[in-house]
């Protein structure tokens, strides 16, 4: 009875065993493929990812379908494979029955690990795509469905291998056992179940082998769960960190779309860094005389950035030996632990506030250029910088350097757009930003006599010096006028614009003592002394006080007189004539077809052929005179007869460009652009001959934009179409300049007034250099207007603006050039 009994343990013993075993076997195989399964998604996604956002910015997204029926045959647990851009309806997937359909709930982020939601009911997940579209920040989503029936089909074929091979060995053991007798085999039975219970990991010997090889496999298996788990959780807590930082990263680059200004962007950039919990301090710095100064931080709790840091690039000093200082110098990222010999200057104050490692990034404008700051990094982690992390950070300042060095270029632009190169003093830009400040300003244009003839008998730069030193004397005698401004005009041109509270006869008395104290002044150019005399115009008007105070000044040109301030009856009847033959002018044009589009190639510099073409306004009249729109364009307007003029130009433009393989730019103007009725005809036109793709419109800079929202819903209405938009008149204006950036344009036309001074004007060349390197870092292509002789077209081309257009290369003709 008690041998039977024995037995009977014995095999219970042995048959639990074997149990345990499989149960094992089952589980570790189950946790490796669902590991593999979650590690092979991850890696999947990251492929999927590079591929499709490539396709995306390569503006090629027909061969995203390609990309899912690859991954599809070449991964077997995917089900399908899907693309969506809304998050809403499926546009591409490996499994054509669901293109087109809509997407259901359910889906998993992969964007954090996925291992135990491969056992839900649906294995459904998705992974979000970000991307830019013509530097706009866009998203996408790949939903991905996994074969759960092979995937446990694989778990099911792998522990029954295993569990055969176990059983086969136990049976082995189960027959020694009978055959050698319970006495050899109790103890073992009983601590190897002991083990398995327990989940001891301590090895034992026992007097059979096998028992000793299967306590050490529990043993193993059992160590190697554990490692298998402590590697998860490392692996989890190492996403969680990662996903932090990016999180982070995310939040500093929204700062460069948003931020204002460059100090609200670096400072911002610095505070949400820091709110990171491992860094403990961020700075940034610039390169100054030698120097890095730390130019903006996060809060210094621990007062490590005191007042006395500095940091010098000078190999002799010991600070240059530090991070910040090396990753300007050797313009690369530097890593620093604390206890670095490197790092001594700053170790007792970086320990005292809890710093273990230091990472250092040269702040640039792209990755070829020289460095000009560096960002800094403090973080208290033991491990320091994950490589991920570090990759995260350094693309990060790069985008932060870029982002510096566009903030300075738009100043620098700023600067040199709205002053006078030759003399300093601000330009007619700021005049006319100042004018609508006045109710009535009074204004006083100063003219220098004889400014052609200092330049043909001492030369231009005589001239250049004259005006120059007459500007710095004037500024000092309009101080005498409280409340006065000075502005430089063209040429030997400057402006006053008086105090609204200034009496009219003290501005008198002020010109009239201007106009003698110049008569007796002598300038001294190259120890020649000579002599100036001045004519001024001064008008007083709300509504066009600089072209009132030119009538003004021609007034007192023609009579040879130093001075004459504006009088309504110099411009009234002139006018009053003039909008009357005009107005019957116009009508006639329209009524006998009259109003006819010219044609002006525009030239690849590169190549020199003819990439498009603008649609110019001409006027026909009945004694064959061909008129600009520069003379009745206005005159349309007032008598409301401009929408019809617009509607010719289209009308017949499209009509010639139907057969022509190039584009044809479109002048329009705001008035063109928020009329309802101009707007739903040139819908109706467009769409139904479908020549969106051949149209540019051109919108005029130079007339005023008023309202640019409802310029940009014209844009995104017409880019539905294929339209593509231009600026014309580029450099024309400066209030809007910002504004003009954000409507998103494909060109920049560069004002002809810049163009054509190039050869010998430095503000205009400082200003188009400008244009042009700031519209090339956005991707906007440039077209330079009026280029009209080869000086120009050499100055132009060495600029590297993109196209030019002008009667160097060709007039406007009725007729393509064939």
């Amino acid at each position: 009875m008690k041998l039977k009994t024995a037995i009977f343990a014995a095999l219970l013993i042995v048959l639990t065993s074997m149990l345990a075993t499989h149960y094992y076997a089952h589980y570790k195989n189950r946790a490796l493929i669902f590991k593999y399964v979650s590690d092979s998604v991850g890696g999947v996604m990251i492929q999927v990812e590079d591929h499709v956002v490539s396709e995306l910015e390569k503006k090629t997204p027909s061969n995203i379908q390609k990309i899912l029926d690859k991954t599809r045959a070449t991964h077997r647990f995917i089900s399908s494979i899907s693309y969506t851009e809304d998050g809403n309806t499926i546009k591409y997937s490996s499994d054509r029955t669901l293109k087109g359909s809509i997407i259901r709930d359910g889906y998993i982020s992969v964007n954090r690990p996925i291992y135990d939601e491969l056992l839900k009911e649906n294995a459904l997940f998705c992974y979000t795509l970000n991307y830019f579209d013509d530097g706009t920040p866009k998203k996408a989503y790949i939903l991905l469905h996994i074969d759960k029936d092979y995937l446990f089909k694989t778990i099911e074929d792998a522990t029954r291998d295993n569990t055969r091979e176990v059983f086969a060995f136990q049976f082995v053991v189960l027959t020694l056992l009978l055959l050698l007798g319970l006495h050899l085999f109790a103890k073992p039975i009983y601590d190897i179940l002991d083990t398995a219970e327990m989940k001891n990991t301590e090895y034992k010997k026992f007097f059979i082998q096998d028992f000793t090889l299967l306590q050490t496999t529990l043993v193993n298996s059992f160590k190697t769960l554990i490692s298998q788990k402590e590697e998860l959780t490392q692996t989890l807590e190492q996403t969680n960190y990662l996903d932090e930082i990016l999180r982070t990263v995310a939040d500093v680059n929204q700062l460069l779309i948003s931020s204002k200004s460059i100090d609200e962007l670096l400072q911002k950039s610095c505070d949400r860094l820091s709110e990171f919990g491992h860094y403990k301090l961020v700075w940034i710095g610039f390169e100054e005389d030698g120097y890095i100064n730390v130019a903006y931080k996060s809060f210094d709790w621990s007062g490590y950035l005191d007042e006395g840091f500095r940091i010098s690039l000078d190999p002799a000093d010991l600070t240059s030996k530090g991070p910040s200082a090396n990753s300007i110098i050797e313009n690369r990222t530097v890593i620093t632990d604390i206890y670095d010999p490197n790092f001594k200057p700053w170790f007792e104050k970086a320990k005292k506030a809890g710093f273990r490692f230091v990472i250092a990034m040269p702040l640039r404008k792209d990755m070829h250029s020289k460095p000009f700051g560096a960002l800094t990094v403090y973080t208290d982690r033991e491990d320091g910088f994950d490589k991920k992390e570090i990759l995260m950070l350094e693309e990060l300042a790069g985008d932060i350097g870029f982002a510096i060095n566009s903030f300075r270029q738009n100043e620098a632009f700023k600067s040199h757009l709205i002053h006078d190169s030759l003399t300093g003093l601000t330009n007619r830009i700021i005049l006319f930003d100042e004018l609508p400040k006045y109710k009535e300003p009074k204004v006083a244009i100063v003219n220098i006599d004889r400014l052609e003839d200092i330049n043909e008998v001492y030369g231009f730069n005589a001239g250049d010096s004259i005006i120059k030193m007459y500007a710095g004397w004037l500024a000092e005698q309009t101080k005498e006028v409280e409340g006065s401004k000075l502005y430089k005009l063209s040429g030997g041109e400057y402006a006053i614009l008086f105090d609204e509270n200034t009496d009219e006869e003290k501005i008198f008395q002020f010109i009239e003592k201007l106009i003698a104290d110049t008569d007796d002044r002598s300038f001294i150019y190259e120890e020649i002394e000579i002599f100036i005399t001045i004519t001024v115009g001064y008008a007083k008007s709300a509504s066009k006080p600089i072209e009132y105070a030119e009538i003004a000044l021609k007034k007192a040109k023609s009579k040879n007189r130093h001075f004459e301030s504006f009088d309504t009856s110099m411009q009234m009847l002139e006018e009053q004539k003039n909008n009357i033959i005009w107005h019957k002018t116009i009508k006639t044009a329209i009524k006998e077809d009259k109003i006819v589009p010219y044609f002006q190639p525009i030239v690849n510099n590169k190549t020199g052929e003819i990439e498009r073409y603008e649609a110019l306004m001409r006027l026909h009249t009945l004694e064959g005179k061909v008129v600009t729109p520069y003379a009745f364009l206005e005159i349309s307007k007032k008598m409301r007869l401009y929408p019809e003029l617009t509607k010719i130009m289209v009308s017949k433009t499209i009509d010639v460009f139907k057969t022509s393989d190039l584009p044809v730019s479109i002048n329009l103007s705001f008035d063109d652009i928020i009329e309802q009725d101009i707007q739903e005809f040139l819908f109706e036109k467009i769409s139904n001959t479908k020549m969106g793709e051949k149209i540019i419109f051109e919108i005029l800079e130079s007339e005023g934009i008023k309202s640019y929202d409802e310029v940009k819903s014209f844009i995104n209405t017409f880019r539905s179409l294929g339209c593509s938009f231009a600026i014309d008149d580029f450099g024309s204006g400066y209030s809007n300049f910002d504004h003009i950036l954000k409507l998103e344009v494909d060109t920049l036309k560069i004002d002809g007034s810049l163009i054509r001074n190039l050869p010998y004007d430095r503000n205009a060349q400082i200003i188009v250099a400008s244009i042009q390197n700031f519209a090339r870092e956005m991707g906007i292509k440039t077209v330079a207007e009026f280029v009209c002789d080869e000086d120009v077209f050499m100055h132009v081309k060495s600029m590297g603006i993109d196209s030019s257009q002008g009667y160097y290369f060709y007039e406007p003709s009725p007729n393509l050039i064939l």
